[in-house]
Formats: structure tokens, C-alpha cells, sequence
């Protein structure tokens, strides 16, 4: 191991790309990488959540002696900046484009994703690039449904910038062994 130094603390900034159907990724090309950018994003951040059940001895009361490892799920979580018509199309589930002001809007209930459907079949690979992709990690998500928060407000007034809160849940990108997640130089990842 090597000894802790301040140059190891960073800001990890950059952009965010999302792949649409037929698109691929190719990590060694410029930005979005073959894929088509999000908008304009902030508070990015990765959340992973452990599963874990412990083991507790009976003869010493309450005690934890032992952890049982039961996975992990992750979140690639960010406020969208605006209205940008790429990312409204990748992130909500029912869209349609106006045919006069070729403007994205959003329909509920919309005749895509009804209520009670699964979300896998529209997944797409998503990925971090770092501004520094030569000493940051990159982030990489090979299948990953799009989601909305839960309970969101969209400011419409002149105080609050216009954010839209988002993220990306990762999945297997195989049935068995797959990956979900990739947090690396660039150069390193594998599509």
C-alpha cells in the first residue's frame, strides 16, 4: 500500500452518456463515445447499497461474531439540469416529440409503460467520463434501467433552477455471471 498523500483527494467532474437501441460503446473515442450525452447533470454521485445478514452467538447475548456477504445493488443518481430533449427520451418512461416545435414532452399516462410493466426490456449501458479520464475513474454500467425519483418537483418559477432528479439502477448485463458495475480508468473499461 502505498502512503496516504492530499494529491490522492480529488473532484471527480464530468458528463454523463446513455447508449440508444443499436448504439455502442467504443471507450477509446472522444465523448459520448459512440453513445448520445445526457444534458446537463449535476450531484452525480454512485450509491451501492450491501446486502448483509450477520451472525450473532446465542452464548454471548447480542453479540455479532460473523457477516454473511449477500450482494450488492447500485445507483448511478444525478439532477438533470434542464429540459434537454436526449435525456427526457432516455430517463421517462412515456415521451412523445411534438411534430411542430420538435419539443420532448412527457405524457401520463402515455401508451409506452403502462403500470405493472417490468422495466429490464428497456434498459441501456450508461457511462461516467471523467473531465480527467487519465488519472479519474470512469463509471460504467453495461445494463441499467432508467429511474425518476420516486416523489419529484420540478421547479416553475423564476428562484429555482429546473432539476430533474434521476439515476440509473444497474443490472446483470448476463444471467449468470454478468457484470453491473465497472468503476475504472477508461482506458480499462470493457464494453
Amino acid at each position: 500500500m502505498s502512503s496516504p498523500t492530499a494529491i490522492q483527494a480529488f473532484h471527480n467532474v464530468g458528463r454523463l452518456s446513455a447508449t440508444a437501441e443499436g448504439q455502442t460503446y467504443s471507450f477509446s473515442t472522444a465523448y459520448p463515445h459512440g453513445g448520445t450525452a445526457i444534458g446537463l447533470v449535476r450531484d452525480v454521485q454512485m450509491r451501492r447499497i450491501e446486502g448483509r445478514q450477520t451472525i450473532i452467538a446465542e452464548e454471548f447475548g447480542v453479540e455479532v461474531i460473523d457477516e454473511v456477504y449477500a450482494g450488492e445493488a447500485w445507483l448511478l443518481s444525478f439532477a438533470l439540469r434542464g429540459w434537454d430533449s436526449d435525456a427526457i427520451l432516455a430517463l421517462f418512461p412515456n415521451t412523445t416529440l411534438a411534430s411542430t416545435s420538435k419539443f420532448r414532452g412527457v405524457d401520463y399516462p402515455g401508451t409506452t409503460a403502462k403500470p405493472g410493466t417490468t422495466k429490464a426490456a428497456g434498459a441501456v449501458k450508461v457511462l461516467f467520463t471523467p473531465d480527467d479520464d487519465k488519472n479519474h475513474p470512469a463509471v460504467y454500467l453495461p445494463n441499467a434501467i432508467p429511474e425518476i425519483a420516486e416523489d419529484l418537483t420540478i421547479a416553475l418559477g423564476r428562484i429555482d433552477e429546473v432539476l430533474i432528479v434521476c439515476g440509473f439502477r444497474a443490472l446483470r448485463d448476463g444471467a449468470s455471471a454478468g457484470r453491473a458495475v465497472q468503476i475504472r480508468l477508461l482506458e480499462d473499461l470493457t464494453a
